[in-house]
């Protein structure tokens, strides 16, 4: 099953599979696309000249320039398994356009072509014949289209070698985001559910002024006076049993105000129990202790100071 499953995420036999292919079809048609793309570039670049080119009629020169690649495109068509039996690669140079079309697939001509009506079109303004009319614009331009075609069929094994390494990538990506997912499920199925949120809970006193700070209002849980131990209790509104409270300090400045923190508990709000002390600066806190029942839970400074706090939870 784990076998299965790397197999899916990283298609190592397909890709391998790929780029054995690649390898063969490169080594016996790689040279001849490799011209036919080249002299399909000089086509286009002499059709649509970015300067100006000396006077003279280009469509014949396109032509002629197209019927070359076309022939070496088609030169180079021969399928990759053919070469893994030991066929000599092709030489580079084209052969005669009309035999290598003749001795072509139709599978392959039709699939470079955009309809078959589309390829006897084709067909006459490659290969013209006795008395023919003169290369136009509209032969040259069916003759680059069926061109293009050919070369991006030919480029078949490349595009399934790229599409493979995309695919375990977005795998990759996938599987490593449902990891994360579970990490995190399984973290919070581990510490429990946080049973503060939406408890009620009173403060020793509200400095006034944190509803014009607004590093205050919104921003912070509370904001007490400055005062002989300031506190928060918390009511969890029945007897829970905790063994963890989280608290997060005040994130910009001032955090050693809370300092020494006291964590304690009680079921009736006048017997506290200590189950925790602060004394060194932190952001975040993790108070962990033996698994306690309570109803109340009391966050206290032990000194004159304010008390300010982001955020707490408890489990």
């Amino acid at each position: 099953m784990a076998n299965k499953a790397l197999e899916w995420i990283f298609v190592t036999d397909a890709l391998r599979a790929a780029r054995d292919e690649f390898r063969r079809d490169e080594a016996v048609r790689g040279r001849a696309l490799q011209q036919a793309r080249l002299l399909g570039e000089i086509a286009g670049r002499i059709a649509e000249p970015a300067e100006p080119l000396p006077p003279g009629d280009r469509a014949p020169i396109v032509m002629r320039l197209l019927r070359e690649a076309v022939a070496l495109a088609l030169t180079a068509g021969k399928p990759a398994a053919e070469a893994a039996a030991g066929a000599a690669p092709p030489a580079v140079e084209a052969a005669d356009l009309g035999l290598t079309w003749n001795a072509t697939p139709d599978g392959v001509l039709r699939d470079a072509a955009e309809n078959p009506d589309e390829l006897s079109a084709v067909k006459a303004a490659l290969l013209p014949t006795a008395g023919a009319a003169p290369v136009s614009d509209e032969a040259v331009a069916r003759a680059r289209a069926f061109l293009d075609r050919l070369l991006w069929n030919a480029d078949a094994p490349r595009r399934r070698v790229e599409g493979l390494l995309i695919q375990r990538w977005l795998r990759i990506i996938g599987a490593l985001v449902v990891l994360a997912v579970l990490v995190v499920g399984i973290r919070f199925a581990v510490r429990g559910k946080n049973v503060l949120e939406g408890k009620p809970f009173s403060v020793s006193s509200n400095w006034p002024g944190c509803a014009t700070d607004p590093t205050c209002d919104g921003v912070l849980l509370f904001h007490t006076n400055n005062e002989n131990e300031p506190w928060v209790i918390f009511d969890l509104q029945k007897p829970t049993t905790i063994h963890e409270i989280d608290v997060t300090n005040r994130p910009d400045s001032y955090q050693e105000r809370a300092l020494p923190l006291v964590a304690e508990v009680s079921t009736d709000r006048l017997h506290w129990k200590e189950v925790g002390r602060r004394t060194e600066a932190f952001t975040t806190w993790t108070d962990s202790f033996p698994a306690t029942t309570a109803r109340y839970i009391r966050l206290k400074v032990a000194r004159v100071s304010t008390l300010h706090l982001k955020s707490v939870e408890a489990r």
